[in-house]
């Protein structure tokens, strides 16, 4: 188990330094420090914890809901006017294709779908019996 949390460290670290984490980080700093797209961000948070918050209730106000809906909406349409916002979400969406990349490898690696997966499977199942 050592051995694999050793590896997860690697590849956070990996993961760190990559070019996709770097734009994501750079740009959540520039939205965060640009006023009006902290504000819209804020705002926009505290609605949809607010319609949470509603879904969670027994017999969720559906009014309420509605309204807190349709004010998301215009916060989501306002968000997607702010440069700043609008390059957050690019550059995290990136990062999110490289973290979907790596699971799927994962997945075809220890289902043996891939050549380096075949030979880890073989070698789990061999060696430590985990798969056995």
């Amino acid at each position: 188990m050592e051995n694999i949390m050793s590896k997860t460290r690697e590849l956070g670290e990996a993961l760190r330094m990559s070019r996709e984490y770097a734009r994501m980080r750079e740009a959540e700093l520039g939205a965060m420090t640009d006023e009006t797209s902290a504000a819209a961000f804020s705002d926009w948070i505290a609605v949809k914890t607010q319609i949470g918050l509603l879904l969670e209730e027994a017999e969720p106000n559906e009014a309420e809901l509605r309204r807190s809906e349709r004010a998301l909406k215009v916060l989501d349409e306002r968000i997607s006017s702010l440069a700043p916002l609008r390059e957050w979400r690019a550059a995290r969406s990136a990062f999110e294709e490289v973290l979907r990349l790596i699971n799927g490898e994962l997945k075809r690696m220890l289902s043996g779908e891939s050549e380096a997966g075949a030979a880890i499977a073989q070698g789990l199942m061999g060696k430590s019996g985990i798969l056995q």
